[in-house]
């Protein structure tokens, strides 16, 4: 799950440069053999400094989120196109090696998204517009324009964070 949230969140070519980087390093070599934290330091170098917070996130510390989608609300304008805005609310929280959790500051990129009806089977139908937006603790509103009714959006739509209860994720938009 972190290597696809880091995925997601650097891109596909440089976390697979740093993976090449990491392989092309250790092959056909001897004592000492490559190690993890050979592969942080690749992952760490492709990694941009805004978002090296997540290199902490995903491996060095034991850390939650708990987003939730509290409410969806839709309405259809003059020209055809739908206003959505999406009103989550948002925390992050660190264990220690007992479990103990204490809430920490949350200023995160997190998508956001909204989406058309699903097909049957499915939870999400197609993307209507996903962004990729910076997230802080607490309460937040955003605000989309989509060209087609909207029938479910949220926080965290793919569930690439580490979160307890994802199926608060998402909700039908109204």
């Amino acid at each position: 799950l972190a290597l696809f949230a880091l995925r997601d969140l650097i891109g596909e070519e440089p976390l697979h440069a740093a993976i090449r980087a990491y392989l092309d390093e250790g092959r056909f070599t001897g004592p000492p053999y490559a190690t993890t934290y050979d592969l942080m330091r690749q992952i760490s170098a492709a990694t941009p400094d805004s978002l090296r917070y997540a290199l902490t996130d995903y491996f060095d510390t034991i850390t939650l989120w708990d987003v939730r989608t509290d409410s969806v609300s839709s309405r259809k304008r003059a020209d055809g196109q739908f206003d959505v805005t999406v009103f989550t609310t948002s925390k992050k929280l660190r264990a220690d090696s007992l479990g103990l959790e204490t809430e920490i500051p949350m200023s995160d990129y997190v998508e956001i998204g909204v989406f058309g009806e699903a097909p049957t089977g499915s939870r999400l139908g197609p993307a209507l517009a996903v962004r990729r937006i910076r997230v802080k603790t607490g309460a937040s509103r955003f605000s989309f324009v989509v060209r087609e009714a909207p029938s479910r959006a949220g926080i965290d739509p793919y569930n690439l964070l580490i979160d307890r209860n994802p199926a608060d994720n998402t909700r039908d938009a109204k």
